[in-house]
C-alpha cells in the first residue's frame, strides 16, 4: 500500500484518461521508470478533475526484490504536487478500492478574494469560513460536489431548506443545481479494517488551526 497526498488542481482527476494529465497516469509512469517493469496502481477512489486528496491509498503488486530506498526514491521522480507518505507491506490481497470501509472529504469555502487560497479553497460570498465534513463508505461521482452545490444555494437563499431535505430524501432535484468548485474539495481521510493512518500532509494540520467553521 502507498500512502499519499495530491494537488489536484492541475491534474484531470485521478484515474487515467486518454489525452489528458492524471495523477494515476504520473504514478504508474514514475513506478515503472524506477523498477524498470510496468506497474499498474488501483486506487482507493477517483476523484474529479482538479479535486484534491490530503489523504490517498493505491496498492501495487511489485514481486521484484528492492534493494534500495524506494520511498525517497519514488518522493524525488514525482512531481512536485504528489507526495508519498508510506509504503506498506500488507500480506494477502488486500484492494485499495474495494476495502475501504469509510471515506471522509472536506469542502472548504473562503469568502474573500485571495490568490493563495484560490487553489485550495473555492471562492463564495457568504459570511464566514466553512469546512463541511462529509463521510461514507463510498460515493458516487460529483456527489458531494452536487450536494455542496445545492448547500451553497441554501445559504444564498436560492434554494430553501425544506427544497434541500426533500431533495436529499426523494433524489431529485427541486431545482438546477451545479457542482460546487472542485478546488475546494479534499479526499481527507480513507479507513480500511487493517489500516488506519492518520493523514500526513501539513496541510490538514494547518486547516485545523485555521479559523474555519466547521459544519
Amino acid at each position: 500500500f502507498f500512502h499519499i497526498a495530491y494537488q489536484g488542481q492541475y491534474f484531470s482527476g485521478w484515474q487515467k484518461q486518454p489525452g489528458v494529465k492524471s495523477v494515476q497516469e504520473v504514478i504508474e509512469q514514475t513506478l515503472s521508470k524506477i523498477l524498470k517493469s510496468p506497474i499498474t496502481i488501483n486506487g482507493c477512489g477517483r476523484t474529479d478533475a482538479h479535486v484534491h486528496a490530503s489523504q490517498f491509498f493505491f496498492h501495487a503488486d511489485i514481486e521484484k526484490i528492492i534493494a534500495f530506498d524506494l520511498l525517497y526514491i519514488v518522493n524525488k521522480a514525482l512531481p512536485y504536487n504528489i507526495a508519498v507518505f508510506d509504503i506498506i507491506e500488507m500480506e494477502g490481497k488486500p484492494h485499495a478500492r474495494f476495502d475501504a470501509v469509510q471515506r471522509k472529504y472536506d469542502y472548504f469555502v473562503h469568502t474573500y478574494k485571495d490568490p493563495f487560497l484560490s487553489t485550495q479553497s473555492s471562492f463564495y460570498q457568504v459570511d464566514n469560513l466553512f469546512r463541511f465534513h462529509i463521510a461514507s463508505n463510498r460515493f458516487l461521482g460529483k456527489m458531494i460536489r452536487i450536494t455542496m452545490g445545492k448547500i451553497l444555494m441554501v445559504g444564498k437563499n436560492e434554494l430553501s431548506v425544506e427544497e434541500f431535505e426533500n431533495d436529499l430524501i426523494t433524489l431529485q432535484a427541486s431545482k438546477l443545481t451545479l457542482p460546487a468548485h472542485p478546488t475546494g474539495l479534499y479526499l481527507s481521510k480513507v479507513t480500511y479494517p487493517y489500516l488506519n493512518l492518520e493523514p500526513r500532509t501539513e496541510f490538514i494540520n494547518v486547516a485545523q488551526g485555521a479559523e474555519w467553521i466547521s459544519v
